[in-house]
């Protein structure tokens, strides 16, 4: 985060005795910042005119005023909270040097991802790239008869990362959960909150695909409506807390205004089977 951003954060979470006079004014930061914010004004408090030599670099609509006694109440609870994310068991499947879609790590020898992914690729132009940088050859892929829309890769040597344990219930129509999205050399992540809904939005979004199916073991999520922000690809995670209960099966097709949705593996009705051949590696 860049100093500026630091500072102001700094001044406006310690200071909250000066929120309610600034509202509605540019004010410097702090001494050294060069950023400058707008708060909304209150309802009976004047609008203040922002100096010529300040500018306004973001604005903030809508904010909570907290006490000191409050942020100190919230502090412990940030000390206990659990450790941060830990994305390691995403990978990106590269096939001849070019990454073609993501998987996430199951065991350290097990990768899963969407089989559209790696339709007529033989093993040995199949290759793992995990966190830090470094590659691992796939010594076999497998797709399960029971669900056609996954494969399973197996890799010739155990991988770096933390695996993910998968969801133990599957989610329901109205649940929510994070659509997960990383880089091509995993140095950047993005998390997109979504929920399940009906599977008409899918039909609706993948309407023109001849080629693409919707099974029982299938969940709808909800996308963007902006095309530019539709960013999933094939095999990308779907996670509630720390659990992978899907994986993105045909990546996105978003339109402008219009209600697009991605369909994803219900991975908690496919856990006795991954299960096994986790056991089967061991």
């Amino acid at each position: 985060m860049h100093s500026s951003v630091v500072c102001l954060l700094g001044l406006w979470l310690s200071l909250g005795r000066g929120v309610a006079a600034a509202s509605g004014s540019g004010i410097p930061n702090c001494k050294g910042c060069r950023m400058n914010v707008i708060y909304p004004a209150a309802a009976g408090e004047t609008r203040h005119p922002i100096p010529l030599n300040q500018r306004i670099v973001r604005v903030i609509n809508h904010y909570k005023r907290l006490s000191l006694e409050q942020l100190q109440q919230r502090a412990p609870r940030r000390r206990h909270d659990p450790q941060p994310d830990d994305f390691s068991f995403i990978v990106k499947i590269v096939v001849q040097s070019s990454v073609r879609c993501s998987g996430a790590l199951l065991a350290p020898r097990l990768v899963i991802s969407s089989s559209s992914c790696l339709s007529g690729v033989p093993p040995s132009q199949v290759q793992i790239l995990t966190s830090g940088g470094r590659t691992h050859p796939a010594a076999k892929l497998e797709w399960p008869r029971s669900c056609p829309e996954l494969i399973l890769i197996t890799l010739r040597t155990a991988a770096p990362g933390k695996p993910i344990g998968l969801c133990s219930q599957t989610l329901k129509r109205g649940g929510n959960a994070s659509m997960l999205m990383a880089s091509n050399d995993l140095s950047y992540f993005g998390r997109r909150h979504s929920q399940v809904v009906p599977n008409r939005a899918c039909k609706v979004t993948f309407l023109q695909e001849e080629t693409v199916y919707i099974t029982p073991n299938m969940l709808c999520l909800r996308n963007s409506r902006n095309p530019d922000k539709c960013v999933t690809e094939q095999g990308d995670a779907l996670l509630v807390g720390r659990k992978l209960c899907g994986l993105n099966v045909y990546g996105s097709r978003c339109r402008a205004d219009s209600l697009n949705a991605d369909l994803y593996m219900d991975l908690a009705r496919l856990r006795t089977l991954i299960s096994h051949v986790i056991q089967k590696l061991s």
